[in-house]
């Protein structure tokens, strides 16, 4: 469900692409940090794996705000300079969403296998998960 969103004028492109850039960079990083963590997701908590969950699905759902802006833009009389800065907003839109969707496989994944987890399990379940991983 799609809330409402304020629009602005050509202003406020600087600070959109700007935030564009920042929200790729910080899912890079986070999906790194993630990826990190695939052999030994015992190093993350539940608390850790819903905030990634949450933060990032709420990123997708507010995607659509810079989307829907660039093109209010788009109609506009704009420069090649902006029209540049609209296009290079959408991509990293377009390859943020990508990432915060690998980040909440990878998350989704661990939840499964978070330290909670790992320390409500007996000894005999502890034991066939160390030799099923020795032999795999």
């Amino acid at each position: 469900m799609k809330r409402r969103a304020n629009w602005y004028g050509l202003d406020m492109l600087p600070l959109y692409l700007e935030m564009s850039r920042e929200q790729l960079a910080q899912a890079l990083e986070q999906l790194q940090g993630l990826e990190g963590c695939q052999d030994k997701p015992y190093l993350l908590d539940n608390k850790i794996i819903t905030r990634v969950i949450d933060a990032h699905s709420e990123q997708n759902g507010n995607a659509w705000v810079f989307v829907e802006q660039c093109s209010k833009w788009r109609k506009q009389v704009v420069s090649q300079r902006q029209l540049e800065d609209i296009a290079e907003i959408e991509k990293n839109v377009v390859q943020m969403k990508k990432r915060n969707n690998q980040i909440l496989a990878l998350a989704k994944q661990f939840k499964h296998q978070t330290i909670e987890k790992l320390m409500a399990k007996d000894d005999v379940e502890l034991a066939v998960d160390f030799l099923d991983k020795m032999f795999k």
